[in-house]
């Protein structure tokens, strides 16, 4: 009896010992500097599967592999709030597969304050009344523009 004691034990503690995961840990943030108007929902995915109901390929890690899986998605100017866990698991011929989703609604970060858009000076010269007419003169004569349209443009160019 003493010697079958021992490796049963033995096989135990390996085989409990063998599908330890780390703890996941979400960050945590402060919604006060998030712009709230602007949401997007993200989810991080990651899956394994227990091969014959017994041996677990990929299945340690999963939570901490789909949360980094979603920030990875979401990008450094926005964070992360009210981050939900989902398993779902599905029979399959040679096992059980496993899937593991993470979402969460994103926020960007607030800006200090918009940049004020660049002033842009008109450095046209200002072409004078008579300038104008001397260029309407000169169209016309070289056949860019009809009467009707020569007459109207002077009009408007000397405010009539």
């Amino acid at each position: 009896m003493k010697i079958l004691f021992l490796p049963i034990v033995f096989l135990l503690v390996i085989t409990q010992s063998g599908c330890v995961s780390d703890t996941v840990t979400f960050a945590n943030t402060s919604t006060k500097d998030l712009d709230l108007t602007r949401e997007k929902k993200i989810t991080g995915k990651a899956g394994g599967l227990y091969l014959f109901d017994f041996f677990p390929i990929y299945m340690n890690s999963r939570q901490q592999s789909a949360y980094e899986d979603m920030i990875m998605k979401v990008g450094s100017n926005y964070h992360v709030v009210d981050v939900t866990i989902k398993d779902q698991w599905k029979w399959v011929f040679i096992g059980t597969k496993c899937n593991t989703y993470v979402t969460g609604l994103a926020y960007p970060v607030k800006q200090d304050k918009p940049a004020p858009p660049p002033v842009i000076q008109d450095t046209r010269p200002v072409d004078t009344t008579a300038q104008k007419l001397e260029e309407l003169k000169r169209l016309y004569k070289d056949g860019n523009l009809s009467d009707t349209e020569y007459e109207a443009a002077r009009r408007k160019a000397l405010g009539l």
